[in-house]
Parts: C-alpha cells; sequence; structure tokens
C-alpha cells in the first residue's frame, strides 16, 4: 500500500504533516505543528526511519502472572492479589 505525506498549515499557520494511504485515508498525523517547513520535512525523515526499526508494544488488558485476573493495560498493581506488574512488551 502506497501513500503520500502531506504537509500543509493549520489554522496557527503552523506546518503539519499527515500521512494519507492510496485510497485517501489518514493513517497518521503529526500531533503539534512546526515553525518552519524545513522543521516538518526533517521530522518526517526522522518518522521514517523509526518506523522501520519500531516496535509494537502491546498495552491491551492481560492477565496478572500470579492470579490470573485480567487487568488494565495502565495499572501497575493487581486489583486483585496486589502484584507489581511489569508490563514487558510481547
Amino acid at each position: 500500500m502506497l501513500g503520500n505525506y502531506e504537509i500543509f498549515k493549520d489554522k496557527a499557520g503552523k506546518f503539519r504533516f499527515r500521512l494519507v494511504a492510496s485510497n485517501g485515508e489518514i493513517i497518521a498525523a503529526s500531533e503539534e505543528g512546526f515553525e518552519s517547513r524545513q522543521i516538518c520535512e526533517n521530522t518526517i525523515d526522522l518518522v521514517r526511519t523509526c518506523a522501520l526499526e519500531a516496535k509494537i508494544l502491546d498495552f491491551t488488558a492481560r492477565a496478572c502472572p500470579a492470579c490470573a485476573v485480567m487487568i488494565r493495560a495502565d495499572s501497575n498493581y493487581c486489583d486483585q492479589c496486589g502484584t507489581r506488574l511489569d508490563w514487558q512488551p510481547k
């Protein structure tokens, strides 16, 4: 699936980008505006580079290793037994 990075100016006059799939769906977009087009383009290059090496981190609910109760992804401790949860990416 090929797509394009689109650079545009937001209402505040800052540069932003979005990655648009060939079917027109927006896949990703910058969260912040950039002061210059060059900084925006540099950020796109950084995203391209990092995306190739990025790992997938799974933060969905998981079972507590001690008592098997399902725990929210953002919990540090099991609500059932109090076990400290050191979530590791799959």
